[in-house]
């Protein structure tokens, strides 16, 4: 079996976190909403980035294609794998529409605001 998951949280995020701990070290960074639309748009915009999350996805799915339905414990752990790659994805794409949203309504309030004097 391919061996990335050791290493999948090392890929994302530069630092070895195991899984466990890496869902509770949540870190507040003081960022808004525009600025973290424009971080998100950047990453899956990069080419190496979208490249390494292709790949780590593809070997997720290589690996869990060639277990046998038995390991089911295998099974689920790399499947686990493949729904977290795809929900960074889905969190970023979902700070870009946040960004678009906001900027929207900051430009209907200031509009607004001028359509009143």
């Amino acid at each position: 079996m391919i061996r990335f998951f050791g290493s999948i949280w090392s890929a994302l995020v530069g630092v070895n976190i195991p899984p466990v701990v890496a869902n509770f070290a949540r870190t507040e960074v003081k960022l808004t909403t525009a600025e973290r639309g424009t971080y998100a748009a950047q990453a899956l915009n990069n080419p190496v980035i979208t490249e390494a999350l292709d790949e780590l996805e593809k070997e997720a799915m290589i690996a869990w294609e060639n277990t046998l339905v038995s390991e089911v414990e295998n099974r689920e752990f790399i499947w686990s794998h493949v729904k977290a790659l795809r929900q960074l994805r889905t969190r970023l794409a979902g700070f870009i529409q946040n960004a678009k949203i906001s900027e929207r309504n900051r430009e209907l309030r200031t509009g607004q605001a001028g359509n009143q004097n």
